[in-house]
């Protein structure tokens, strides 16, 4: 089952020219947008509007067989720091959520698309090079060429999460929709499904402890979507605006499926949906089918405050795959919960890995070492 508030928008290169890029709707992008002082859901929603052209109402799940979860008492608060190096996780949790702005960054108008592709490194080890540069407007082409930026964000993603965790990004891309908005996002290669893409918006790259949350958030989706969660459907993949044969592996699969792919049964993300979705998931996708922009997104924030017990902030009930990326972005930075709400839940989720338990102590030391 396609979540379709998943934000879908991929590139396809024309042949090798280093300056012409086509963007194409085919594949899953997934991204987190920076949150103002004020929350204002509309705002993180922006790719549900993608989705739905290309693929119209996403078809039901199939049936789930796990006993409904009991009802349980709002969280215990999770704004509290890391014992790591609590001074510096305050600050960015405090910025993931509070983020300003006073530099005089250009007005970016992106058209119909969400952003404007700026630069394209190849990948390394954590090394970038090969840059390509794309054709962008005039007032933009000194922050196409702010290299210094550019890799201050690319070596700040390589300080904090270990090399074998990020062996599938094989692209880094630094794109921009102008200040706020989206500030960074993943998605597949164009050209192969096993390898992903990491994306920083210019912008928005010197807020580095905002970053920081955000490279948390994309590396969880790194984390749940890579070829051994989630083994890509090819045929989707190579044609990508085929909503039959979308439909046709979307039917096929038994598990969940979240764009890229039929999950693995014993997958992250498949685990996850079927303990912490089946009994919410039939409510939220009738909000989801609305058309209406406005008015879905209305539906989506009632359903928020509903549910408010179940997720870590608004951001997660975009859907099943955001959920679990910004869940992941809490379970690295928050103690461990000591409550028994199903947002503590759905933290505590990844304690029961003792790879992941391993893995948040590597990128917390990492972290706090980096003091972005």
């Amino acid at each position: 089952m396609k979540p379709s508030a998943e934000g879908t928008r991929y590139k396809l290169i024309l042949g090798q020219d280093p300056i012409e890029t086509l963007w194409y709707p085919n594949r899953m992008r997934c991204f987190r947008v920076i949150l103002f002082a004020v929350v204002v859901l509309a705002s993180t929603l922006a790719c549900s509007v993608a989705t739905r052209l290309i693929f119209g109402n996403t078809p039901a799940p199939p049936a789930r067989s796990e006993a409904t979860l009991p009802a349980f008492p709002s969280p215990t608060a999770t704004s509290q720091a890391s014992d790591s190096c609590p001074a510096e996780i305050s600050t960015i949790l405090d910025a993931a959520n509070n983020s300003t702005y006073q530099s005089s960054f250009p007005s970016v108008d992106t058209g119909d698309q969400s952003d404007i592709p700026m630069v394209i490194y190849t990948v390394s080890g954590n090394e970038i090079t090969n840059p390509i540069l794309e054709k962008v407007p005039r007032d933009l082409i000194k922050y196409q060429n702010d290299y210094k930026l550019q890799k201050q964000s690319w070596d700040l993603f390589v300080a904090i999460i270990p090399p074998d965790q990020r062996a599938v990004v094989h692209q880094y891309e630094i794109i921009t929709d102008g200040q706020g908005g989206v500030l960074g996002a993943v998605e597949q290669s164009p050209f192969d499904p096993n390898t992903w893409m990491l994306e920083v918006d210019i912008a928005d790259a010197s807020d580095t402890k905002n970053l920081v949350f955000t490279m948390l958030h994309e590396f969880g989706h790194l984390l749940t979507l890579n070829p051994s969660q989630v083994p890509p459907d090819l045929k989707v993949f190579d044609n990508p605006a085929d909503n039959d044969i979308y439909s046709q592996e979307v039917n096929a699969c038994s598990t969940y499926f979240p764009g890229e792919g039929c999950s693995l049964a014993n997958s992250y993300i498949n685990v996850f949906f079927n303990r912490f979705w089946t009994n919410i998931y039939a409510e939220w996708q009738k909000i989801d089918d609305i058309q209406n922009d406005q008015k879905r997104e209305n539906r989506l924030e009632s359903f928020y405050r509903k549910y408010r017990d179940q997720f870590v902030d608004d951001y997660a009930v975009t859907n099943p795959s955001e959920d679990i990326a910004e869940t992941w972005a809490y379970y690295i930075l928050i103690p461990k919960p000591k409550g028994n709400s199903i947002a503590d839940q759905k933290i505590n989720f990844f304690y029961q890995y003792p790879e992941l338990v391993q893995l948040r102590q590597q990128i917390l030391t990492n972290l706090c070492a980096a003091n972005p």
